[in-house]
């Protein structure tokens, strides 16, 4: 955090003008405090937290109580196994069976200790906190999307726009009642990050935040303040395993939902209101994402989220051609994984690419428009620069077509005669083809996946192209090469 309050500080003095650069007789950046605790006792913002024991092999949330202690004392004192993590993690499987105490000695005594602990920031009070604040309510708007179909924000999105409440309204409408409902959407992201800095504990040591920012702020206050909700920090984002901390975020904002949660007072009505607050857009990076709705990743056959396209198709460009996924099928999926033993798991996420997610239990929740693609990553950090011109290889200079990169023979360097010619055996005869294909180099295989018309914009990522060339000669084994290439 210091970090952080350190750079906002450079921000704000870089970006403000001479003329109000200060307030009196300060100036602006000086007025940044250098420690968040600081801020923390100014506006009071310590939050109400729970704390449980959490697995450190599967990540499983148990309850911290006083009897969960006692019987890890008395086990001790008894010299018996300490008790263990009962999690399953599929219908069929034994339980995790991962310790979940040790003992930490201080001074000349003794203490028993959960392994690992987790802390999770309780919602409701999160909320009732912010609501308590003069002003805040002010900012928020109920209003409905504008009526023309200009997208100014994301209330004017079609999304939004279509989205129903648990009453079968739209959800975003004027205000009704007295006092009057508030109705809230919220994003909902995880960001991976190294807690060790640069240091060597940072290659090993990985963590998750899972965060929610509050939407439903009009367009010109929304980049002024941005109220962001930290559910909990931990450690390690493998698929499922994120599910448990997930699980308590969904009973959190569950009673939001169908009959809304009475705030007795809040700082604009002294009798209190009725809120509902909804999650629509999950933001993260495409890692994160699949991680978050339980998508695969981008190298499955099923690599979109959005549509069935297949791997093998990936080069075409025609979206009217792209079969579209149904968030109903979706669920459906999902839920069959679910319930599964392992074996059948794997031979589901294989055919579809889709794992349960305890997003799924929110009765609106569509993950396949709601995960959409995060605007930093794909704008601000070159993720679109990246796949128009290295991935599409669109080249502005050059008379171009569709982009695809694969269109003429001189974009490649053509191997000795020789030398192919010992290629196309080794791929006719079929025999150890993977390890012999990985002697060859980036630039070889990219000319034999270009000579086969397979697809070579990969970015020098030799394992893919053998992949796509032992691939080809799986379902074409009566290979033929091509003669003028040969």
């Amino acid at each position: 955090m210091r970090v952080i309050l350190a750079l906002q500080r450079w921000i704000t003095e870089k970006r403000t003008s001479s003329s109000s650069a200060h307030v009196g007789s300060k100036p602006i950046a000086s007025q940044i405090p250098k420690n968040i605790n600081t801020i923390v006792d100014h506006y009071s913002i310590d939050p109400t937290t729970r704390t449980f024991i959490c697995c450190s092999q599967c990540f499983a949330i148990l309850p911290l109580t006083n009897d969960n202690v006692a019987a890890a004392r008395s086990a001790y004192i008894a010299q018996q196994p300490f008790p263990s993590c009962k999690v399953q993690s599929a219908p069929d499987s034994l339980p995790c069976g991962n310790p979940l105490w040790k003992i930490r000695r201080i001074n000349d005594k003794s203490f028993v200790v959960p392994i690992q602990k987790q802390v999770f920031q309780d919602f409701r009070d999160w909320l009732g906190k912010l609501l308590a604040t003069p002003g805040v309510e002010e900012e928020f708007l109920n209003n409905p999307p504008l009526e023309s179909n200009v997208t100014k924000d994301f209330r004017d999105s079609p999304i939004v726009r279509a989205f129903k409440g648990s009453d079968g309204l739209p959800y975003i409408r004027e205000p009704s009642g007295t006092p009057p409902d508030l109705r809230l959407m919220m994003s909902l992201g995880t960001d991976g990050f190294h807690p060790f800095s640069n240091s060597r504990r940072a290659a090993t040591v990985s963590c998750t935040a899972i965060y929610m920012v509050l939407l439903s702020l009009p367009e010109h206050l929304r980049y002024q303040q941005k109220y962001l909700y930290l559910v909990t920090v931990l450690s390690g984002s493998v698929h499922s395993n994120i599910n448990h901390s997930l699980a308590w975020l969904v009973d959190q904002i569950l009673p939001f939902w169908e009959e809304g949660v009475y705030y007795t007072r809040t700082a604009k009505y002294i009798l209190g209101r009725r809120t509902f607050v909804v999650i629509i857009p999950i933001v993260c990076d495409t890692e994160a994402a699949t991680e978050i709705s339980g998508f695969a990743s981008h190298s499955h056959h099923n690599f979109c989220r959005r549509c069935l396209l297949q791997l093998k198709d990936i080069d075409n460009l025609d979206p009217d051609t792209w079969p579209l996924r149904d968030a109903q099928t979706h669920r459906e999926i999902a839920l069959e994984w679910k319930n599964s033993p392992e074996p059948g798991r794997k031979a589901l996420f294989d055919k579809h690419g889709v794992r349960y997610t305890e997003l799924l239990r929110l009765p609106y929740m569509d993950l396949i428009l709601f995960t959409i693609f995060d605007v930093m990553h794909f704008g601000d950090l070159g993720n679109l620069r990246t796949h128009i011109m290295d991935i599409f290889q669109v080249d502005h200079t050059k008379l171009g077509g569709e982009g695809l990169g694969t269109s003429t023979k001189d974009n490649y360097t053509k191997p000795s005669n020789s030398t192919m010619r010992t290629i196309w055996n080794v791929i006719r005869e079929n025999r150890n083809l993977d390890p012999q294909l990985r002697r060859l180099n980036f630039d070889v295989l990219r000319y034999i996946c270009f000579a086969l018309g397979l697809r070579t914009n990969t970015r020098r990522n030799a394992s893919t192209l053998v992949k796509r060339i032992v691939e080809w000669v799986r379902v074409d084994p009566f290979f033929c090469p091509p003669i003028h290439l040969s």
